[in-house]
């Protein structure tokens, strides 16, 4: 019986090597689901995954929303003025310019001849102050209406 580690020699051979010089009808992507259930089963005699668990397809992996990193999980209130827009008073700061560019799109803000500038309805001109601006600095005039929960 061969060991793990000339396995895996073997597959890289057969990666680096058309399948057709090495006699075999086996196409790269097949070594590679090989591979990968091989190191799956390795790990479960090892103790390493419970017998019982079941390893989750890729649909199931996408469909989990990934967890955001620290900064992003801060709960911030709403100024009055701009809670109109964004139509909630407590919000995080990704949540927050989601809904502000969602509310641009929905009101078609946007110029049409030059696409990096957002023109402001009375909404955003109450909140932001400007009868126009660009659209890098959204995020700037957004942060003056987010303050942290204490």
């Amino acid at each position: 019986m061969q060991t793990s580690s000339s396995l895996s020699f073997l597959a890289g051979k057969l990666l680096r090597k058309p399948a057709l010089s090495t006699g075999l009808n086996v196409p790269y992507a097949s070594c590679r689901c090989f591979a990968a259930k091989a190191k799956a089963k390795r790990a479960e005699t090892e103790g390493q995954v419970n017998s019982d668990s079941k390893l989750k397809s890729e649909t199931e992996s996408k469909t989990l929303k990934p967890k955001l990193p620290g900064s992003a999980q801060i709960t911030y209130r709403v100024s009055s003025s701009l809670a109109s827009v964004l139509q909630t008073s407590e919000t995080t700061r990704p949540d927050a310019l989601k809904r502000i560019w969602a509310y641009i799109k929905a009101h078609k803000l946007q110029s049409d001849t030059e696409k990096a500038r957002i023109l402001c309805d009375t909404a955003l001109k109450k909140a932001f102050g400007q009868d126009s601006l660009k659209v890098n600095e959204v995020l700037k005039y957004l942060s003056s209406h987010l303050s942290r929960k204490v």
